[in-house]
């Protein structure tokens, strides 16, 4: 039955930020007790907010992972596309620059 008890407030009553015993089994003072409560209490909120932010992190490096992978997908999308026009570079800025109508 103690076996049954203490999975039990594995289970559910830890991560509630209970205690497993009250005061008079470990010989506490009121002040005393009190303070371990709210230690506790204080440590199933930590808990919760450090799981929600590895929740919130794992989702971050997924997102990244898609964009490096479309970014390898780009790259490798921009290779194909070289490698077919030759290696020949395109002149975006023909030496003509400023002899078109309205240049002075």
């Amino acid at each position: 039955m103690s076996k049954w008890q203490d999975d039990l407030y594995e289970a559910v009553f830890d991560a509630a930020g209970l205690l497993r015993f009250g005061p008079k089994r470990q010989r506490l003072t009121r002040a005393d007790y009190k303070k371990l409560t709210k230690a506790k209490a204080q440590q199933a909120k930590d808990r919760d907010a450090s799981a929600a932010l590895t929740g919130r992190i794992a989702a971050q490096e997924a997102k990244l992972s898609g964009i490096l992978s479309e970014a390898a997908d780009t790259r490798s999308a921009l290779a194909i596309e070289t490698s077919a026009l030759g290696g020949e570079k395109l002149d975006l800025c023909p030496a003509t620059f400023g002899s078109g109508p309205g240049a002075t």
